[in-house]
Order: structure tokens, then sequence, then C-alpha cells
């Protein structure tokens, strides 16, 4: 015999949300890619909360009018090293 169940143990309210697929772990920290002004993804650190049914909280780093990238962006050719600038803080 099986059960499959599912609980809520709390909502989160007014809670900014991300894919879990969007999040990158990289030596320097937690972040997703964000397009910048001129169209190229940039990495932006963000400080992670509750991961649940594929997304994951964003406590900070984040305002909500990004355009977050699913997956991190192709590494490029030579001269780059696949790293993309940060936004200045």
């Amino acid at each position: 015999m099986n059960v499959e169940a599912q609980f809520v143990v709390g909502n989160l309210e007014n809670a900014l949300l991300v894919p879990n697929a969007a999040v990158v772990k990289q030596a320097d920290g937690t972040g997703v890619y964000v397009l910048g002004s001129d169209r190229k993804p940039i990495f932006q650190t963000i400080q992670t909360g509750t991961t649940s049914g594929g997304f994951t909280e964003v406590k900070s780093g984040l305002k909500g009018n990004e355009q977050v990238l699913i997956s991190p962006p192709p590494k490029q050719g030579t001269g780059s090293g696949g790293l993309f600038p940060r936004p200045p803080s």
C-alpha cells in the first residue's frame, strides 16, 4: 500500500521567487544571471531563503523587475573565461 501526501507548513507573503534552475553557486557566492541594460548577462549575488516546489525565495539582491535567466549563459571563448561583469554596487 502506498500513500502520497503533501503538507503545507507555512505561507510566504509577498516573497520574491526564482526558479531553482536559475540559482547558481560560485566560489564568490550564490546568485542568478540577469540581463543588463546592454542585454548581456550579469551575475547578481543574492541571499536565498526557503526552497520549495521548484522555486527559491530571494531575500536580498534583486528588486523584482530584473529579467532572470533560467540557466547560466554559455561560457565565452578566449578573453572572458566565462566571467561576466558584476553590476555596480
